[in-house]
């Protein structure tokens, strides 16, 4: 907790670990070495190159939102 770790390349960026969690279960959709914000690497260039597709977004739901029927049908997690 608290040390920094500096990726280096053309976009070199340092993190501040904040939070250290268990393995992630082989089962589980979602398989990574580490995790960070979206704010934290953002740069302005990044919404007008769509070239690339090496995120992932996550979206936690608010208990009270609904998927509403359309959307679910229309919708598959691979």
């Amino acid at each position: 907790m608290g040390k920094t770790i500096t990726h280096y390349a053309g976009d070199t960026i340092s993190f501040v670990v904040t939070g250290v969690m268990k393995d992630v279960p082989e089962n589980s959709q979602q398989q990574f070495d580490a995790l960070f914000s979206f704010s934290t690497v953002y740069k302005p260039w990044m919404f007008t190159n769509w070239g690339g597709n090496c995120w992932t977004l996550i979206f936690e739901l608010a208990p009270e939102c609904k998927i509403q029927p359309p959307l679910e049908k229309n919708c598959r997690l691979t």
